[in-house]
């Protein structure tokens, strides 16, 4: 299926001339290009089919006047549909907005901070393998953010759980841990696979740590 650029946004969903992913892939696109024209108009459409990105982007789009005049009052009151739009996903059990939930919470992005809640939501996905989760629960740790005091132990802990979920960024530091101090000829060898490893699941700096190396 196939977007049609004159049919009217919201008549093109009805109609099945495109997918609503395939119109948010084109309204993000349109805003990353400064068409706004467009871009405001297909995120409206989706806004209307409850498209928890769409609320977020209008949202922006009301803060910063960005192809409209700035509007804080339609800024928060889309911020706020967001908020409540992954809530609702998330109640039902989907990871994925769990995930998202327990960022918003944790920096208060569009609702009060709720350090509490968004540790246990990080640590039940953490548990349950989602490696991103595992990968912040180590953030976390460093720093001793999130209402948690800061632990070495549990820092490394949740990188290698990273890690072996294969999460790219856990790959990466993993890889330059072992770089730092290979303690054997397997250690060196693990951590170039791991960095090859974080490279292919497209983390740029571990291309990047790559192409610095140079040719072997």
């Amino acid at each position: 299926m196939k977007y049609v650029n004159n049919t009217p946004i919201d008549s093109a969903i009805r109609q099945d001339t495109c997918t609503p992913a395939e119109l948010l892939h084109s309204a993000i696109q349109n805003y990353e290009n400064d068409n706004m024209e467009v871009a405001i108009p297909q995120f409206l459409a989706l806004a209307q089919h409850d498209y928890e990105e769409a609320f977020l982007y209008l949202s922006l789009i009301y803060r910063d006047g960005d192809g409209t005049e700035k509007d804080e009052l339609q800024a928060v009151r889309y911020k706020r549909q967001y908020v409540q739009s992954i809530e609702k996903k998330a109640a039902n059990g989907l990871p994925a907005y769990q995930l998202k939930l327990a960022y918003v919470l944790q920096f208060g992005d569009g609702v009060a901070i709720d350090n509490a809640r968004a540790f246990l939501l990080f640590l039940e996905l953490a548990k349950a393998g989602w490696g991103e989760a595992q990968f912040h629960l180590s953030l976390i740790y460093a720093h001793g953010d999130c209402g948690q005091n800061a632990d070495a132990e549990l820092e490394l802990y949740w990188l290698n759980e990273a890690a072996k979920s294969e999460w790219p960024m856990a790959l990466y530091y993993s890889a330059l841990f072992l770089e730092v101090d290979p303690s054997t000829a397997e250690s060196a060898l693990r951590a170039k696979e791991m960095m090859n490893r974080a490279a292919e699941l497209g983390c740029w700096q571990a291309k990047e740590h790559l192409k610095s190396m140079g040719p072997e």
